[in-house]
Order: C-alpha cells, then structure tokens, then sequence
C-alpha cells in the first residue's frame, strides 16, 4: 500500500483571498485541544483573518477541514477517521474535521528529512526532541497495522503530520477544491 502526506499548499496564490482559521476550537465557550475532540459534539471555530471562508484547510498538526457541503457522506468512511463537525462562528458555515484516531511510531528518522536544533539549544519542555521542523517523513510499512488507512506519525512534529492510505487520497482528491488548498504528497516507505 502506498501512503500520503496531507498538507496545506504554501505555494499557493489561491489563499491570498481566503480566511485564516485559529488553531482553538471551543465547545459551549470553552478552547478543546483538537486532538480531545469528540464526534458526540459540535465545535465552534473562529477566522483570525479577513477573506473568503475556505473550502478546505488544518487546524495544527494533526487535523484537517473540509466543507461539509462538498464532503458526500459515501466518501471517507473509514474506522481510522473521526469525523468531527465544526461550525465556523460569525457565517455558522459547516465544516467536517477530519481528524486520526491512532498516532503510529512509523518513522524511519535517519532517512526523513527534518531540521535538527541548532547548537546549543536549550531544549524546552513544548519543543520536539528530534528536531525543529519536520519536513518529509519516510515511513516503515511494516509498522503500520493492515486495518490503519489515516493516522498521524507518533514523534513527528510539525504542521504535516496528516498520513492517508491510497484510498482515502483518491477520496480526498475527489473533492471539488480540495488540490487548489491542501496537497497530496506521496511518501517514501520501508
């Protein structure tokens, strides 16, 4: 099986028009690490940017967004996805949260691409202890469960922490939008 990362497309000039989303999503008021949060409830999240609300986006490292009304129900079933639904606060806009139920130790460390601290650097207790930025991951398949098709990458830090199977990228990529705002990147396995 072949794997994809799933990132938000720095390069594009299309998000030039479109809204910044913050990285909190609340709940009756009150901020939810995303990673906690539940698909028994509804989250709110808030534009921290003025522009047109996007088609798709992330929120942090470990979660994207998409539209509900351009998410179809039949796509994207999968156990190793949580479906959440987020409401952007001032339009009341439905979005899908599409976030990872497990985290995988799966890196191959020695051939991905990241950038270590510099030296010296005092490690503090919110910074990554294998590096400052995460670029490009190289995965073991082999650590990878056959049932696990979305997940994250236990240890990677970084906003591109999203990992899809072949399926759920070819589901992704038939969303109308979805390429003009997030990438599809395929990965290198062992």
């Amino acid at each position: 099986m072949d794997y994809f990362q799933i990132r938000i497309q720095p390069d594009s000039s299309t998000w030039k028009k479109y809204a910044a989303f913050d990285n909190d999503i609340t709940n009756q008021g009150n901020a939810i690490d995303p990673n906690d949060a539940k698909t028994s409830l509804e989250y709110e999240i808030e534009i921290i940017t003025n522009g047109e609300l996007p088609e798709a986006s992330s929120i942090g490292a470990n979660f994207i967004i998409l539209q509900k009304k351009l998410t179809p129900e039949s796509i994207l079933k999968s156990e190793s996805i949580e479906r959440i639904t987020i409401i952007e606060r001032t339009s009341k806009t439905p979005y899908i949260g599409l976030k990872a139920k497990t985290a995988i130790p799966c890196a191959k460390l020695e051939l991905c691409e990241y950038e270590k601290w510099p030296t010296p650097h005092q490690l503090q207790p919110w910074d990554n202890p294998i590096g400052r930025i995460f670029i490009k991951p190289v995965i073991i398949k082999d650590k990878i469960p056959d049932n696990i098709d979305f997940f994250t990458i236990e240890n990677w830090g970084g906003p591109f922490n999203i990992i899809a199977s072949e399926s759920i990228a070819n589901d992704l990529k038939r969303i109308e939008k979805f390429s003009n705002l997030l990438s599809i990147c395929e990965i290198k396995s062992v």
